[in-house]
């Protein structure tokens, strides 16, 4: 079986290098697939890797266009093979990879037999997210990637309009961030290697309250009363919030737990006060 493209991939992207032909995949797409699964390769490269159906589906949904998808017939289950009729239709850049190839590409146990190539901007908030906050989440030094990406999963179910990430904070493309979305990371805007210093001055010139979230607050968050613009900021569990944060939130609110409990999980606890701010604002 051999896959067939409508269109030209350098239509897409003048600048990659691939095969004559367009339909097999190139050694060197192959080199530069294969180097995004590494930290290190992540970190230099300006391209993410989107693999599987749904999170592929949700990219295409949210208007972003691959530079291409690679996709081994051999894996491809029956809502596989559907998805990549509908992916002819749309005249998406389509490269073929045998299965051993493709495994050596993919970062689950159990592939779809697709993933899509995306450049990291895609993935980037533009300027004018800014001055469209309603709520805005902060995590400052959340290096778990689970967490991060269940956070950001979180704040698009409840309205949030707005995710920024501190320097430490884990990649939005990493592989386990992007499948703990679940999709969802396609159709929330996100800013990256956001500094206290900066986080300060957007929200100051967009007259956004800021609030911290910590389990020495000295307010509990059911008694809080937010104002019209808010974005509250929640640190790693061990760690908590930086100092740089701490002194120009306010205030820092605290959610009640059971005595003898340390800490709830810094995912969980964000679920728990997005909810509450998102009823209290009236988002939903």
């Amino acid at each position: 079986m051999v896959l067939t493209s409508s269109a030209k991939l350098f239509d897409y992207h003048k600048d990659a290098v691939y095969d004559d032909d367009m339909n097999n995949l190139s050694q060197a797409l192959e080199r530069e697939i294969r180097s995004l699964t590494a930290r290190h390769g992540r970190k230099k490269s300006d391209k993410v890797l989107i693999e599987g159906i749904r999170s592929i589906s949700a990219l295409l949904e949210n208007g972003i266009a691959p530079e291409c998808i690679i996709v081994s017939p051999g894996d491809l289950s029956e809502p596989g093979r559907d998805f990549f009729s509908n992916l002819t239709e749309r005249r998406l850049p389509l490269i073929e990879c045998d299965r051993k190839r493709f495994a050596q590409m993919s970062d689950t146990v159990h592939s779809q037999g697709m993933i899509a190539l995306v450049h990291r901007s895609a993935l980037q908030a533009p300027e004018a997210a800014w001055r469209r906050i309603r709520l805005a989440v902060y995590l400052d030094a959340v290096s778990d990637p689970g967490n991060v990406g269940t956070i950001i999963r979180t704040c698009a179910a409840f309205g949030v309009s707005l995710v920024v990430l501190s320097p430490g904070c884990a990649d939005i493309a990493n592989p386990k961030v992007l499948r703990s979305t679940a999709g969802a990371i396609f159709a929330m805007p996100i800013a990256t290697e956001i500094s206290a210093e900066t986080l300060a001055v957007y929200l100051k010139s967009n007259q956004v309250e800021l609030i911290g979230a910590d389990g020495e607050g000295s307010v509990e968050i059911g008694n809080f009363a937010p104002k019209s613009k808010l974005c509250i900021a929640l640190g790693a569990e061990a760690a908590g919030l930086s100092r740089e944060i701490r002194v120009i939130c306010s205030p820092i609110v605290k959610i009640p737990i059971a005595d003898g409990v340390e800490s709830l999980n810094v995912a969980s606890a964000a679920a728990i006060a997005i909810y509450q701010l998102t009823e209290k604002m009236k988002l939903l």
